[in-house]
């Protein structure tokens, strides 16, 4: 039986503004109930079809997309196992009131005959990573596993 723990469901409140954008998720939606934490909304997303290699395929186009400086940087993704993909484009790039670099990016994902489109803006962090503008370090993209009880 599967089990939610408080950090999963403090967790996923805290994303859910970034899930909304059909693009986040976790191998936890498929062994759990979509439900589970009141997800219901990503059952019928490429998020809530998403695997661990597809979050893994998604998470490296997005990195790749990011640091990328040629001036119109894009990277896909497909996993050949199930046929999920998706393509991550840059679409703007500024440095803000920091000097960082930052991208405004879109993310086109399909899975299990769902589609999804998502826009954001991120920014680099002085240790090299991406962190979204509404909060999400992009080095990370899917939310914990819920805990199975043993």
């Amino acid at each position: 039986m599967l089990k939610q723990s408080n950090s999963m469901r403090v967790a996923c409140a805290s994303i859910a503004p970034v899930v909304l954008g059909a693009w986040l998720g976790s191998m936890a939606l498929r062994s759990a109930p979509v439900h589970a934490g009141n997800l219901d909304f990503l059952a019928k997303t490429p998020a809530g079809q998403f695997n661990e290699t597809d979050w893994k395929m998604l998470r490296e186009a997005v990195v790749a997309a990011l640091t990328d400086t040629s001036p119109e940087p894009a990277r896909s993704w497909r996993n050949e196992a199930n046929q999920h993909q998706g393509t991550v484009r840059v679409l703007k790039s500024w440095q803000d009131s920091q000097g960082r670099p930052c991208r405004r990016f879109r993310l086109d994902n399909s899975a299990g005959g769902y589609k999804g489109t998502y826009t954001d803006d991120a920014c680099q962090e002085t240790n090299g990573s991406w962190v979204s503008q509404k909060g999400l370090p992009l080095s990370w993209v899917a939310p914990p596993t819920a805990a199975v009880d043993g």
